[in-house]
C-alpha cells in the first residue's frame, strides 16, 4: 500500500502532500512517511498507532462477505441485512460507502474483501518504524483501544512533532464524531499553512 500511495502521488504529480489515514490507512501513511518523509508535508493518523494488534474486525468481514449482494435491489435492503450483525447505524453507513452498482441491477463492494480478510494479520501486525520528523496529528477515540495507553506512547516515540486530539468516540471516530473530527483536521492543517 505504501508503494501504491507513492505511485498515486507520482501519477498525480504531487510532490508533497498532507496525508490522512484511518486504521489500516493510518498504518499506511505512517510507513509511507518513514520511507518517504520528503513527500510528506504533514500526517494525520486516525485511531491507529505503530504497534501490533490482534485481528479486530473479523465480525465485520463475516457480515459483509456473508451477504449475497445479488439478492438486493436497494441499498436500504443491504443496510437492513447488516443490522443484526452490525448494530451501530453509523458504522453500517460508513461501510455502505463501499457499496456500488457494478451493473445497473447488481451491487458489489469497492474493497477487495477476500484479500483484506486473508491479509488481516499482516495489516494488524507491526513492522519496524524509525523516527519520523514530520508534523503529525493523532486523532483517537477514547472508547477505542487502538491508541489509548500504549498506542499514544508508541506514537510519541516515533513522531517527535506529534500533536494528539482525543474524541469521545470508538474506532470509527470520523463516523461517530464527524464535526469534531473535521474541526481537529482543519485546525491542524491550518497551523501547517501559517
Amino acid at each position: 500500500m505504501v508503494i501504491d500511495l507513492l505511485d498515486t502521488l507520482d501519477a498525480l504529480g504531487v510532490v508533497r502532500a498532507d496525508l490522512l489515514g484511518h486504521s489500516m490507512g493510518g498504518k499506511t501513511v505512517m510507513y509511507f512517511a518513514d520511507r518517504y518523509p520528503d513527500r510528506c508535508r504533514s500526517l494525520i493518523i486516525a485511531d491507529m498507532a505503530p504497534v501490533a494488534y490482534p485481528p479486530h474486525h473479523l465480525p465485520l468481514f463475516d457480515a459483509l462477505t456473508g451477504l449475497d449482494l445479488d439478492a438486493f435491489d436497494r441499498r436500504s435492503q443491504v443496510d437492513q441485512a447488516l443490522a443484526p450483525s452490525i448494530s451501530e447505524a453509523g458504522i453500517r453507513q460508513f461501510l455502505l460507502k463501499g457499496l456500488y452498482r457494478s451493473e445497473p441491477s447488481r451491487f458489489a463492494w469497492r474493497f477487495n474483501l477476500p484479500v483484506l480478510r486473508r491479509h488481516l494479520a499482516d495489516m494488524t501486525g507491526h513492522r519496524p518504524l524509525g523516527e519520523v520528523d514530520v508534523p503529525t496529528l493523532s486523532i483517537y477515540g477514547t472508547r477505542s483501544d487502538y491508541v489509548v495507553g500504549r498506542g499514544l506512547q508508541a506514537m510519541s516515540s516515533h513522531f517527535p512533532r506529534l500533536e494528539a486530539v482525543a474524541l469521545d468516540a470508538g474506532h470509527w471516530l470520523h463516523a461517530e464524531q464527524p464535526h469534531a473530527f473535521d474541526s481537529a483536521v482543519c485546525a491542524f492543517l491550518n497551523r501547517q499553512v501559517s
